[in-house]
This record gives structure tokens, C-alpha cells and sequence, in this order.
């Protein structure tokens, strides 16, 4: 008797599984709207990196340049 419960069991656990492992068919609905966001949180943050102009003026320094003209011409000699 008690085997056959466990088998009934074990039957119904494997039924279970099978059935649980189905692949399942996409669910197909209205396809979801974008959301836009608002475009004032961009815009207020425009000013916030102007504040750093001298060290952008410090990266752009082009005061190094003015050798390389002899530098090359040396370079050629050799």
C-alpha cells in the first residue's frame, strides 16, 4: 500500500515538473508607450559646468607647440 502511494507521488511530482518546464507562448497585448521625459531637468543643468572655464583653458593651452616646428626640422636633418 505504501508503495503504491509513493509511486501515485512520485508520478504526480514528475507530471508537475513536466508541466511546470513547458515552454511557455508570449502573452501578446498592446505594446507599451515610451515615456518622455520632461525636458526641464536637462536645460537647468546646462550652467552647471561653465564654472571650470580656467581649467578647461589650462587643457587647451597650446604653448608647448611653438618648439615643434624646430623639432621637426631636426628630425629631418638626421
Amino acid at each position: 500500500m505504501i508503495k503504491k502511494i509513493i509511486i501515485i507521488l512520485l508520478v504526480a511530482f514528475s507530471l508537475l515538473l513536466f508541466l511546470g518546464c513547458k515552454q511557455q507562448l508570449p502573452v501578446t497585448g498592446p505594446e507599451p508607450t515610451p515615456t518622455i521625459a520632461p525636458a526641464e531637468d536637462p536645460v537647468n543643468e546646462v550652467g552647471t559646468g561653465i564654472s571650470d572655464i580656467s581649467k578647461v583653458d589650462k587643457d587647451l593651452d597650446n604653448s608647448g607647440l611653438d618648439d615643434l616646428d624646430t623639432i621637426l626640422e631636426d628630425i629631418e636633418n638626421i
